[in-house]
């Protein structure tokens, strides 16, 4: 396993050390906007911030519980055709206080 990197989480938060398959996804997701209050410009990395808790799965703490709907929306639209299958390219689960997403197993890239 690759040595985690330090990654910045939010502006303003605290530095979290994230696995690659974690940056991987963080990467691919934080820009994604996503519909939070009909406020502009919101992304998944304003309402969010990623945690380290299991290697592959990316957990995110949100600042807002309304952010949970908002964030399975917009990552629900990320998907990629395999096998003439469209597939979610994401597999997000709601687990306790966090929400958690990690890549789905028959999409080879993110």
């Amino acid at each position: 396993m690759a040595r985690p990197k330090k990654v910045d989480a939010v502006k303003g938060s605290k530095e979290v050390v994230l696995t690659e398959m974690q940056q991987k996804i963080w990467g691919a997701i934080k820009d994604i906007e996503v519909e939070y209050f009909a406020l502009p410009d919101q992304t998944i990395g304003t309402v969010c911030e990623p945690l380290n808790m299991v290697p592959e799965v990316l957990y995110l703490k949100l600042k807002g519980s309304a952010a949970v709907r908002s964030i399975e929306d917009a990552l629900n639209k990320k998907t990629v055709k395999v096998e003439g299958k469209k597939l979610p390219i994401f597999i997000i689960e709601q687990q306790d206080k966090y929400t958690s997403v990690r890549q789905n197993p028959e999409v080879t890239t993110l």
